[in-house]
């Protein structure tokens, strides 16, 4: 999806689109890999805002720059570029908290690919009281360019706060928009959690700890586990997680990290739970999985203990076999299937 920052580089470079270099201010709210916007946006003092770990190490330069915690930004911007998800909630939250960033009459730009919500840009801004925005095509993908002007307000706060964290599953949890399966208990989390055994102990980890369902559960029945690394790459996981487990949180450390390559992976663990993710774009595929595995045998010490959930379908028993002394599915329900390695 990094085609549309692609896009608005290019529009900016052919003059299609001009930037005003008297406008200081520039905020970027980034849900696509975009670092290459870095090249056109030098003049401008840069507010960035990304909560994937990847996307922002590389937009923030190996975090040489720092990273806004929150949107709306807390200082106004004379213009802000969002590149949006593909999830339509989450960009009507991303375009609002932009437009609430904005000064009067600040620039917004929107840039997404045609098949990731590009064509349907125009008719989002329409809910924001923003007929007739500059619309440009480049590289298959969607750049609109609106003044922040006659905004609906009610429509403005009724978005940003939709992206708000929230209570969930009867007050039990907070979670909020743009996390994976953020309203509901995931049926492999589920299964995972009934599966686990209640003597874990010592040092552990939970991979792609979302909103913290697993996490809770392992700290609300094992008391002897000393330790429990939360480790998400999307920050506004860590920070639900984080809000979730309060009652623990003497007991959990919260790591904002890409598991695929990690940057500040915790070693000689006794042992690691993870319901890995398995989609890239429509695709279910296995290789996030495969990646999520390898990491967790280097973060485990010798005898450390692997717990993990997938869709029954998935492959993963011949990576587990390769790194592992021996694993075993402990059990098998509704398309998933719980498997225990041992190192």
């Amino acid at each position: 999806m990094g085609g549309a920052a692609t896009a608005f580089v290019k529009l900016v470079e052919n003059s299609d689109i001009t930037l005003d270099e008297t406008s200081q201010k520039f905020g970027v709210i980034a849900m696509q890999p975009c670092a290459e916007i870095l090249s056109v946006l030098k003049a401008y003092e840069l507010s960035l805002w990304c909560p994937f770990y990847p996307w922002a190490k590389d937009l923030s330069q190996g975090f040489t720059t720092p990273l806004e915690d929150a949107i709306p930004f807390e200082t106004k911007q004379d213009r802000v570029l969002v590149l949006p998800s593909k999830q339509m909630d989450e960009t009507l939250y991303l375009i609002a908290s932009a437009l609430a960033s904005l000064k009067d009459g600040g620039a917004l730009y929107v840039a997404a690919a045609n098949d990731a919500g590009g064509n349907r840009l125009k008719k989002i801004l329409a809910q924001f009281g923003l007929e007739g925005a500059d619309s440009h095509a480049k590289n298959k993908c969607k750049i609109l360019h609106a003044r922040a002007e006659n905004i609906d307000s009610a429509q403005l706060e009724k978005h940003i706060q939709a992206g708000a964290a929230q209570e969930i599953l009867d007050g039990k949890f907070h979670s909020r928009l743009g996390l994976y399966g953020w309203n509901k208990a995931d049926i492999g989390s589920q299964l995972l959690c009934n599966n686990l055994p209640s003597d874990l102990h010592g040092l552990g980890a939970d991979f792609g700890c979302g909103y913290g369902f697993i996490s809770r559960h392992i700290l609300d029945t094992n008391p002897k586990v000393r330790m429990l690394c939360l480790i998400d790459a999307e920050r506004r996981a860590i920070e639900m997680a984080t809000k979730n487990i309060t009652g623990h949180a003497s007991k959990t450390r919260q790591i904002w990290d890409n598991l695929s390559a990690p940057d500040n992976l915790p070693k000689n663990l006794d042992f690691v739970v993870m319901n890995p993710p398995f989609h890239s774009g429509k695709d279910t595929k296995s290789a996030l999985g495969i990646s999520f595995i390898k990491t967790a045998h280097q973060a485990l010490k010798r005898y450390g203990q692997l717990y993990m959930v997938a869709n029954a379908h998935l492959p993963y028993e011949h990576s587990l076999d390769e790194l592992f002394h021996k694993s075993e599915i402990i059990a098998k329900a509704n398309g998933f299937k719980v498997i225990r390695a041992g190192k």
